[in-house]
């Protein structure tokens, strides 16, 4: 049960994130590339589950493989946006990163021989131990090189920008990724190899995810990271107001229910016609007011242009 709690959980929080990328500003390159990096972290929490989950060693190898190729291919997109965030790189850090993306490709092959993983074993818990091939260690070092890279790259990025904005956003995506990606490799890469009795230990990896995307959610409410502030505001207020119709009308439906117990028609009228008014008259006002309080939160800098062209006059 814990093992779908966590599946859930990591792909509902992270396909959350990207949808609001897709729907507002998936036009810029460093959206684009980002979205691409949210997606495969989606599809490495599902393999992840599948690696635990499978009933026969082989799938759970099959499985184990095509997580670690996932792994290696976020990372590597990673690099890439470093070259796209906040502002596009000099033409040497571009070619850098996208040789490096060949030697990704290359090493994701080798992913599926027996030099990085030769076998494993499940038990009634889920994945039981991992036989490690002798390239596995030369394989989480290029990962380490793929993640150094990328974090220097963003570093002399949030130490040469002169604008304070980004200073920011660049500061909560290297917060956010480096811990994401040091429990990864700590979790998932390095304890499971010296330690064996804790590999069981890879199942609540995804949940690290989690700590990305909050730095990334609060760099978007906070310092307009990808400009999508404004959608994640409106997402939020029709999620409440949706919640709200939905809740009046399950209430509506229990109590009528309760008077009206032989007639089950006038039951479900009487209650989608008084939601229906309430939702008319109520919505618009419930709507100014959430979005004047939300505006505290995610427009802290707006001002009133009125008020400003007075003053300057």
């Amino acid at each position: 049960m814990i093992d779908i709690l966590i599946l859930v959980l990591g792909v509902s929080i992270n396909a959350i994130l990207g949808i609001l990328i897709f729907l507002y500003n998936r036009k810029t390159i460093s959206s684009r590339v980002f979205l691409i990096d949210i997606i495969l972290i989606i599809f490495w929490v599902i393999a992840n589950y599948y690696t635990d989950a499978s009933k026969t060693a082989i799938e759970s190898l099959i499985w184990l493989r095509i997580l670690y190729s996932l792994a290696i291919a976020y990372v590597t997109i990673f690099v890439i946006f470093t070259f796209y965030f906040p502002y596009r790189s000099l033409p040497f850090y571009g070619a850098t990163a996208y040789v490096l993306l060949y030697a990704s490709i290359a090493v994701c092959c080798t992913l599926f021989t027996d030099k990085i993983f030769i076998s494993t074993s499940t038990d009634a818990f889920g994945l039981e131990a991992i036989i490690f091939g002798s390239l596995y260690m030369v394989n989480n070092i290029f990962g380490l090189i793929l993640i150094i890279f990328s974090l220097v790259f963003l570093k002399r990025k949030q130490r040469y920008t002169k604008n304070i904005l980004e200073k920011r956003q660049i500061t909560l995506v290297l917060t956010g990724w480096i811990l994401f990606l040091c429990l990864i490799v700590t979790m998932g890469g390095i304890l499971p190899y010296f330690i064996p009795a804790l590999v069981n230990l890879s199942k609540f990896i995804p949940l690290f995810s989690c700590v990305m995307v909050g730095f990334m959610t609060y760099a978007i409410i906070r310092y307009q990271f990808l400009d999508i502030k404004i959608l994640l505001q409106r997402g939020l207020i029709y999620t409440i107001l949706l919640s709200g119709i939905v809740a009046i009308y399950i209430i509506l439906i229990t109590v009528f229910g309760f008077f009206f117990q032989q007639v089950t028609d006038i039951t479900s009228i009487l209650s989608a016609a008084i939601t229906t008014i309430l939702g008319i008259f109520s919505v618009p006002p419930i709507d100014r007011y959430l979005r004047s309080v939300t505006d505290r939160y995610f427009f802290k800098d707006k001002y009133n242009s009125a008020d400003a062209l007075y003053t300057l006059g």
